[in-house]
């Protein structure tokens, strides 16, 4: 472009030339940008999942592939490992079998599971959660009655009750005095259904049992039996469940701590009361709140 005098004008074609500058700086800015953020998600998409594989039983109420969301225990430990960034696999077996695989450390653990100090040498046990006590039943009518409170003195309890056959499941922690009373004539089977039905067929006496798993079994796969089974009061414990993480898992400790902080997250939220409720747990609901209470208040005396 030529001025009066012929001379060029070069001042339009600075302009044009700094305003093609600036377009391709932004299109390299908005292409790194794009890149960067596509390198991101590979990254997220390539991050090694975190995942806590457990064995378990089929123990229904508690647990069980057929309840709804596979039942109160399953979405407590799904909604606790989740809270710190970890998916839930559980595979259900036999109690013994499970028992079996999570010593060898091929599962990283097992629940629910009562504490046993016995067991100590070979699992880290979680903090507690919500269980029914481990409770005597027998044929209604039938003779076996506690002279003395289980509560008070269980063995002393238990060697008055020696004459009878006990059924116990094989691989299950009881109470301490009841697994360690070698007075006692003990048979074992393979489930607790096996042990209500062998003593309604009369080839055991007594049975050790929680309450909610008994009372569910015999309303739905025991309920055609015209044999009526009834709970020996009081109860032999009360009882809490852990999860046994295996100390043969090399994150053993990892998922322990994980397990316990989304653990109390679920309580102090009042998440854990709801569970509790919403798979008609009502009076274990209770026995936490009363607890709560309870810690509260010792809290505040001290």
């Amino acid at each position: 472009m030529l001025n009066r005098n012929g001379r060029t004008l070069r001042k339009p074609l600075k302009a044009f030339s700094r305003l093609t500058l600036r377009a391709l700086l932004l299109v390299i800015a908005t292409t790194a940008t794009s890149g960067s953020a596509r390198a991101s998600e590979t990254d997220t998409v390539n991050q090694p999942l975190k995942i806590a594989e457990l064995a378990s039983l089929e123990w229904l109420p508690y647990i069980g592939s057929g309840l709804e969301q596979s039942g109160y225990v399953y979405q407590l430990a799904k909604r606790a490992f989740a809270a710190s960034g970890y998916e839930l696999r559980v595979t259900y077996y036999p109690w013994a079998r499970a028992l079996h695989l999570a010593r060898k450390g091929q599962v990283n653990g097992l629940f629910p599971e009562y504490y046993s100090e016995s067991r100590e040498n070979e699992f880290v046990f979680s903090s507690p959660f919500p269980s029914g006590p481990v409770s005597l039943f027998k044929r209604s009518g039938s003779q076996p009655e506690f002279k003395t409170d289980p509560r008070q003195n269980q063995e002393q309890a238990l060697r008055e009750l020696s004459q009878y056959r006990f059924g116990v499941v094989r691989g299950y922690v009881n109470t301490k005095a009841l697994d360690n009373a070698d007075f006692l004539r003990r048979e074992e089977a393979r489930s607790d259904e096996l042990n209500l039905r062998k003593l309604q067929f009369g080839r055991v006496d007594l049975v050790a049992i929680d309450p909610y798993v008994a009372q569910y079994l015999l309303s739905t796969t025991l309920s055609k039996s015209t044999v009526k089974l009834e709970r020996m009061q009081p109860a032999l414990e009360r009882k809490t469940l852990h999860i046994a993480f295996s100390r043969r898992a090399e994150n053993h400790q990892e998922l322990l701590t994980a397990f316990n902080a989304g653990l109390k997250s679920l309580r102090d939220s009042g998440e854990l009361e709801a569970l509790l409720r919403e798979y008609a747990f009502d009076e274990l609901a209770n026995e936490l709140l009363a607890d709560q209470a309870a810690e509260n208040s010792s809290g505040s005396s001290d």
